[in-house]
């Protein structure tokens, strides 16, 4: 239909007034008319006739099936970005994959054991209940609800499937913590925030992609000193999400350099995020460990000593290559009325010699462009918190919670008291570093983790810093509850009784199914997220960055209980104090049938790995079925009982070394002991503490 509004002719296409079946094989052609203009596509392959002049059509239409992951990564970097830049199209996929994965997660909980307690939760659950424990989260953080911590168990189940969500969060924060028992406490902390908005490379990568080549390159030079690049890069969030990455992967391979010297030193091992600002860009926050840092906490010890003069000079002097708190603000303004930050120097990109001569110069105008510190909301919105809610009274004497400005210090040294100070001789310039300065272009941060008491509570706070949660727990009970009250006002509506319908029927209306699917989606799918992060996450990029090559995992729950079965004196104390029968054995099935537990596979290791601890033995070794292979260099068979024998234990080269992740409860209060399950009772600190060479085997 051919429709006039003004001078301006244009078609409108209708489509009836029904909402679309998103699982319809026209269903974005419908929702984004203008994304498809000959009016078909999608991932789904039309359905068309089967005579035989569709025949090849229909056999090529047929085979182009595509899940939704791989066709909006194909189209959000193709045709023109219209995709890209449209803004609803990439929210709209999140969520129809988070749903689709909710739905599936709601069907498989459906089929387990433990779902018969929730199906009797959810029917005694009420409004006021979770109401009251919702007020009780919000102040002590837990409940007292058995109920409802389940429910929340239930739905955490939920959040290890979604992108974003706490759960993955959470298990960051693990993985953290588990590179601390591995290596020791992490040297340096750093904060990387890349220009998505004027950086020449990004301008270059949205123009190119908006536009054909000689376009491109005519409004690269019409764009230069206009605001009109803000603009631009705002509006196209999947080219900030592919500069982002680029930056964050070369900034690893070319200045953290595992493995070798670099500028930081030589780090042996580094674990990063990604997290979005205020305007939703993304930022990095990481730690960086140094090799051979096990003993890092008493370094300020040693340094002490009067006979360690040399050894405190060469960490001074390290300290100063690394960190740099000085500026020359005359020079830097100076710099800064001929250029911009932004604009490129060939003659310092293309020659070392040149780039060496200007280094000093150019970190310091970098410095004083990028790193300079000014208040702004971010930096004192605590403190007017605090204003009101406490009185002038007690406010602090600067309202920055960085407590800018900084105290000038003459040389760089430690405290008494076994503090950190780095020479400073300006009192707003944030710490950097001059080659990253040089390098980025782009404001930093670093830090040195370096304290006499403090040092793990540091660690502590960057953990919980670098992964901070979504959203907080007791906002689940109200999504929940909402969820629970219009599923109790639908239920006169409801259809005919459950007894008439056949099986899957019943499996697809259950209510506590229901219940637990609509919550989740509720949960996760109502949450601040950018453009830039749903484009990152669709495009296929890990939210966090590391050179850890694997991870191992174990069950604190499922070591307690194979403790229990294999210690005969703590199981007959348990049962007699508690009167409760031996649990029954847990066995675990995967897609390809039963496989054994590392746990299982530890107890009939043989001799050779009879001298390695629990600990290394998850981290050097994976479980393979065996399929007829016979014992070699890096292949050892298990020794025990005959469902053993079909599996065979093989060697990790050293680089392919697994981290160990505690997954469980970990109890912080180590004087608390528990009336029947005393913490003496399992003090195996010889399974956990780590060896550094496989002792039996050094051999092969």
């Amino acid at each position: 239909m051919v429709n006039t509004a003004g001078d301006q002719p244009f078609f409108r296409v209708e489509r009836g007034a029904d909402f679309a079946d998103n699982l319809h094989e026209d269903f974005f052609p419908r929702t984004f008319p203008k994304l498809f203009p000959w009016g078909r596509g999608g991932p789904k392959a039309l359905s068309l006739p089967d005579d035989n002049s569709y025949d090849a059509l229909g056999s090529a239409q047929r085979s182009n099936n595509h899940s939704l992951n791989y066709w909006t990564k194909y189209v959000l970097q193709r045709h023109g970005g219209r995709f890209a830049v449209h803004p609803v199209f990439c929210f709209l996929v999140f969520n129809i994959l988070l749903r689709s994965t909710n739905r599936r997660i709601s069907m498989v909980r459906l089929a387990k054991g433990s779902f018969g307690r929730l199906d009797q939760v959810c029917g005694r659950l009420t409004m006021d209940r979770l109401k009251t424990a919702q007020g009780e989260m919000q102040d002590t953080k837990t409940t007292t609800d058995r109920d409802v911590l389940f429910l929340l168990h239930e739905l955490s189940i939920f959040g290890h499937a979604q992108p974003l969500s706490n759960e993955t969060r959470l298990l960051m924060r693990r993985k953290i913590q588990s590179l601390n028992i591995w290596t020791g406490i992490p040297a340096i902390w750093i904060t990387v925030n890349p220009n998505d908005i004027n950086n020449p490379v990004k301008l270059k990568l949205s123009i190119h992609r908006l536009h054909d080549h000689h376009a491109a390159k005519e409004l690269l030079i019409d764009l230069r000193g206009r605001y009109d690049r803000i603009a631009l890069s705002i509006m196209d969030p999947v080219s900030a999400a592919i500069f982002f990455h680029r930056e964050i992967s070369l900034f690893f391979e070319k200045y953290v350099r595992t493995g070798q010297e670099s500028v930081y030193g030589k780090i042996s091992h580094y674990y990063a995020t990604v997290e979005t600002n205020d305007r939703g860009s993304l930022h990095l926050h990481g730690l960086l460990w140094l090799g051979g840092n096990m003993e890092l906490p008493s370094l300020i010890d040693d340094m002490a000593k009067s006979e360690e003069g040399d050894y405190r000079t060469r960490v001074v002097r390290y300290l100063d290559s690394v960190f740099n708190e000085c500026l020359d603000e005359e020079a830097g303004r100076a710099v800064r009325k001929a250029r911009k930050p932004i604009d490129p120097i060939d003659e310092i990109m293309n020659n070392t010699a040149t780039l060496a001569g200007a280094f000093d110069n150019e970190s310091n105008f970098i410095a004083y462009c990028c790193q300079v510190h000014s208040h702004t909301y971010t930096c004192v919105k605590y403190s007017l918190k605090a204003l009101v809610t406490e009185g002038a009274g007690q406010h602090r004497s600067t309202a920055c919670r960085f407590k800018a400005p900084w105290k000038l210090v003459e040389n760089t040294g430690f405290t008494e008291d076994g503090l950190l100070r780095i020479r400073r001789n300006h009192p707003l310039v944030n710490r950097y570093n001059r080659a990253m300065a040089v390098g980025l272009h782009h404001n930093h941060d670093l830090s040195m983790i370096l304290t006499k008491t403090k040092g793990l509570a540091m660690v502590f706070y960057i953990t919980n810093y670098a992964t901070k949660l979504d959203t907080p727990m007791w906002k689940r009970l109200v999504f929940a509850a909402d969820v629970l009250r219009q599923l109790r006002e639908s239920a006169s509506l409801r259809g005919p009784n459950l007894a008439e319908q056949d099986a899957q029927r019943r499996d697809v209306v259950n209510e506590s199914r229901q219940f637990l699917m609509r919550a989740a989606n509720r949960i996760f799918s109502e949450r601040q997220l950018s453009a830039v992060e749903v484009c990152y996450f669709l495009l296929g990029y890990q939210t966090d960055f590391t050179n850890v090559p694997k991870w191992s995992y174990i069950n604190l729950t499922a070591l307690y209980w194979t403790i229990f079965r294999r210690w005969s004196h703590l199981r007959s104390q348990a049962c007699t104090q508690i009167d409760v029968e031996e649990p029954s054995e847990t066995v675990q099935f995967r897609q390809n049938g039963r496989t054994l537990l590392y746990l299982d596979a530890y107890a009939y290791r043989g001799p050779i790995l009879r001298e390695i601890c629990l600990y290394d033995y998850m981290s050097m070794i994976t479980l393979e079925r065996r399929r007829g292979r016979d014992e070699d260099e890096v292949r050892l068979a298990l020794q025990g009982p005959p469902e053993c024998h079909e599996w065979i234990q093989k060697l990790r080269q050293p680089l392919e070394y697994a981290v160990l992740i505690f997954q469980g409860f970990i109890s912080d209060d180590h004087m608390d002991e528990h009336p029947v399950y005393f913490k003496r009772y399992l003090s195996y600190p010889g399974s956990l503490a780590p060896k550094t060479a496989l002792i039996a085997c050094a051999g092969t």
